[in-house]
């Protein structure tokens, strides 16, 4: 789904992600990053930069062990 966001301004949404039922949660987060490659330019189409968001944010930090 393309989502266009202008400058100065604020997106949001939701990430839905399959976690292994073996997998302990905060250890995943901790290390997991979702990347994004296709970040263009409306004015002109170019490529700009990617993102990448680290999840281990994500974890409450009394969670941490």
């Amino acid at each position: 789904m393309e989502k266009m966001v202008g400058p100065h301004d604020k997106g949001g949404g939701f990430i839905y992600m399959h976690i292994p039922g073996s997998q302990d949660l905060l250890s995943y987060l901790s290390n997991s990053v979702i990347y994004i490659p296709n970040v263009y330019r409306r004015d002109t189409g170019s490529r700009m930069i990617f993102f990448e968001i680290g999840l281990n944010a994500a974890i409450p930090p009394g969670s941490r062990g």
